[in-house]
């Protein structure tokens, strides 16, 4: 039994047979001027449409990237002052721990909720009169929130969010009117933000309707391995204006010079196929989680990690008390059942998870927590197995260590 949708989702059988169908018909070079790479441009372009008209964006805003871990590298990469939620994918850690200086932590609660009132601090410490696109040396931050946690299942409210940066954006906004005598404030669209707002979408798009204008946000990531489609494949969107701003992290002639290789053909119209596929109706999902948590909740000394109203429909995170995670995980490894303790991209780090540490679990608490993560497919019958072999290691365990009953 396969709980760890949050890692990588299974191909989905529409999803294979585009691209299967691609890989022998759609193998010329997109950017050749002979008939067959021109259709495989096209279809490349329909795909494009396809994306920005799910996520309410134009489709000269949608770039095609790998997946999420290069999506937001590539954004983040690009700013010089970071503000950042600290529970964020290791891909924007690791891109934030490159900066030395300019990096602003943004509190969250031991739900993993980030705290509005950090956040308005440090929107308020960073506030400098306003950015002027002009200048050289500015203050411009990147806003940077992962929008659902992969780990704990935790979806910010990033509206509230969003109306926090836009307080501060629009104190830049009468800054620059009065200092350039500029009346007609449309005339330079929105150059005088000083804070950018990125968000990570990844583990929102399997689950929630997106709308990037509704959400505020100026860019946004995401990735196809979470939706259906094979891993290598994912999408940015970024804001018509803000991309003049914006430098490659691979370089080419490909996606108006924001991000060279030549184009996956096959995986881009297989990212296609999976997007129509995409069915926001999560009441079963969250009836199964539900139900999951209920039943987990029964063992001694166990406890949910991360919120339980604002939660992902799929995600199921428990912390054990003094139950051992890695041999919790190779004894329902044993028993065919596969989930994790947390990213699989930290998965071979001896050290605690981050995004744990962050909400305030000690080191023991932190080993000993499960995710499991559900999907569409994923049964009540399923998991009262699951939830029958977790029983049994936890009893023999405590039994072990003479904490039984």
């Amino acid at each position: 039994m396969y709980l760890d949708n949050a890692a990588k989702t299974q191909v989905k059988k529409e999803v294979a047979d585009v691209v299967k169908k691609s890989l022998d018909e759609d193998w010329y070079n997109p950017s050749s001027n002979y008939q067959p790479g021109i259709e495989a441009k096209e279809k490349i372009k329909q795909v494009r449409k396809l994306i920005a008209d799910k996520i309410n964006a134009k489709p000269n805003e949608i770039f095609f990237t790998s997946g999420g871990c290069e999506g937001n590298s590539w954004v983040i990469d690009n700013f010089e002052k970071i503000m950042y939620d600290p529970l964020s994918h290791a891909s924007v850690i690791k891109t934030v721990s490159k900066r030395k200086y300019s990096v602003k932590k943004i509190d969250v609660n031991e739900l993993g909720e980030i705290n509005i009132a950090s956040l308005c601090d440090n929107l308020k410490e960073s506030c400098n009169g306003f950015y002027n696109d002009y200048e050289e040396d500015h203050d411009q931050y990147v806003v940077t929130i992962c929008g659902g946690n992969n780990e704990i299942g935790t979806i910010q409210y990033i509206n509230t969010i969003r109306d926090m940066i836009e307080i501060y954006n629009q104190n830049s906004k009468d800054e620059y009117c009065k200092f350039y005598d500029i009346y007609n404030a449309d005339y330079y669209a929105d150059w005088h933000k000083q804070f950018i707002f990125h968000v990570d979408g990844t583990q929102m798009l399997p689950y929630m309707k997106i709308d990037v204008q509704d959400l505020g946000v100026d860019m946004m990531t995401f990735s196809g391995a979470k939706i259906g489609c094979p891993s290598g494949i994912g999408f940015v969107y970024i804001k018509e204006n803000r991309q003049k701003s914006i430098e490659p992290l691979i370089y080419g002639e490909q996606e108006r010079g924001l991000r060279g290789g030549t184009e996956n053909v096959p995986y881009i119209l297989g990212l296609g196929r999976a997007i129509q596929l995409l069915d926001t109706d999560t009441s079963h999902l969250e009836s199964l989680r539900d139900y999951f948590i209920n039943k987990l909740l029964t063992l001694p000394n166990t406890k949910l990690v991360g919120s339980r109203l604002n939660r992902l429909p799929n995600n199921v995170n428990i912390c054990f008390g003094n139950i051992d995670a890695a041999a919790l995980l190779s004894y329902l490894n044993l028993n065919g059942i596969y989930a994790s303790s947390g990213s699989a991209c930290n998965s071979n780090s001896l050290e605690p998870s981050h995004v744990l540490k962050e909400i305030g679990l000690s080191d023991v608490e932190a080993n000993s927590c499960v995710r499991f993560t559900l999907s569409n497919e994923t049964t009540v019958e399923e998991l009262e197995e699951v939830f029958s072999v977790i029983e049994r290691f936890v009893t023999r365990q405590n039994k072990y260590l003479g904490k039984g009953e």
